[in-house]
């Protein structure tokens, strides 16, 4: 994964390298930027997680791992005859350009490392004593649907699905989980579908996914 972003990078060939050098000698620039980087990208990444996420993240890693791919950068620079930078200012400016490219690397990398989350124990409380007919993606929350009305639950999308992980229900739409004995029927508008859920709710589906549940015997 990390391999090709450096491949998709080193045949861009940013900031004039397409014209420096040969598609052969960026690849090799850029596992050797790779080889720099990585263990100080892994190591400010394992030691930030629990208190950033996303682009701070992301930005905090790149920003670490950009010193010895920088250091990487200005030998080969001399190499080429080429002077350091001069002054704090510049040297600044040259670490920034460079951690602008290893953004992509510190968000793969983050992917790649976020650990598999159990299910939240108080959210499978919940649902269990609940009569869940759907549930809607909302954000960074999710919205819950039983008998008793709507209800917002301060936990992601993906949080609830591994939650209603053994229950008799489906995805069926990219933001949509359904309870299988809550869907009435299949309305079609025009191209378009949605399921009757019980109490007139309509959900989203996507269609792709009707000859499967069919299979499995709902009422679409």
């Amino acid at each position: 994964m990390l391999a090709a972003c450096a491949l998709v990078m080193a045949l861009a060939g940013p900031f004039g390298q397409a014209e420096r050098f040969l598609p052969s000698q960026r690849i090799g620039l850029w596992l050797m930027y790779l080889a720099a980087g990585l263990p100080m990208l892994a190591l400010v990444l394992t030691g930030l997680r629990r208190w950033l996420t996303g682009i701070p993240l992301a930005g905090m890693c790149a920003a670490a791992a950009s010193l010895p791919i920088l250091l990487v950068v200005e030998t080969i620079g001399l190499i080429e005859g080429r002077p350091l930078p001069h002054g704090g200012l510049d040297w600044l400016r040259s670490a920034a350009e460079v951690a602008v490219l290893c953004v992509p690397f510190a968000v793969l990398l983050e992917r790649f490392l976020r650990p598999v989350e159990a299910k939240p124990a108080a959210v499978t409380a919940l649902l269990i004593a609940a009569d869940v007919r759907a549930v809607c993606a909302e954000g960074h929350y999710t919205r819950l649907f039983t008998p008793r009305g709507e209800q917002f639950l301060d936990h992601s999308f993906s949080e609830v699905l591994m939650a209603l992980e053994g229950r008799d229900g489906a995805q069926v739409h990219r933001s949509w989980w359904v309870a299988r004995g809550a869907v009435e029927g299949l309305q079609r508008k025009g191209s378009a579908a949605v399921l009757k859920i019980t109490g007139g709710l309509a959900v989203p589906f996507a269609r792709r996914r009707l000859t499967k549940l069919r299979g499995e015997g709902w009422p679409v």
